[in-house]
């Protein structure tokens, strides 16, 4: 009986740090009331790089959060395609020829919300469970999702 329920608890164990991996995930988030409900990779990069991309008469304004080290070499590898070092460089370097300031970072997911609820169809990238603890955001793409 002993062995039964040891055998019990190990495989429940195992399988519970799986099902929570799976869960993990980076969404792209707008406000609730933009019409815009899905948006292409290249749009989101297009934007995060500084090139102006618009829905509906608003330009798209991209935020991001500069506090999760995680999150920020997930956003590096699968929306800009580039390294950190790389993109710093290309947004410095816009900044200087062409006076386009750099995405607005935020260090509490609060203060991102709030940004993102206040101007019309701009975006962001967190994670799917801080997206999901506020009404005032939606998810319109799955950026990234841990296996």
């Amino acid at each position: 009986m002993k062995l039964r329920f040891a055998i019990i608890v190990t495989s429940v164990l195992a399988i519970l740090p799986s099902a929570h991996a799976a869960d993990r995930a980076v969404v792209l988030v707008t406000s609730r009331d933009c019409a815009m409900d899905t948006i292409i990779a290249l749009d989101i990069r297009k934007a995060y790089l500084g090139i102006v991309v618009s829905y509906e008469g608003h330009v798209i304004r991209p935020f991001g959060l500069s506090n999760d080290e995680q999150l920020n070499q997930i956003f590096f590898q699968y929306v800009v395609a580039m390294s950190k070092k790389t993109y710093e460089r290309r947004l410095l370097r816009l900044l200087i020829q062409h006076g386009q300031p750099r995405p607005r970072e935020f260090d509490v997911v609060a203060d991102l919300v709030a940004a993102v609820t206040e101007n019309p169809c701009s975006i962001a990238y967190m994670w799917q469970s801080d997206a999901e603890a506020w009404t005032s955001i939606k998810a319109i793409k799955n950026l990234w999702q841990e296996n």
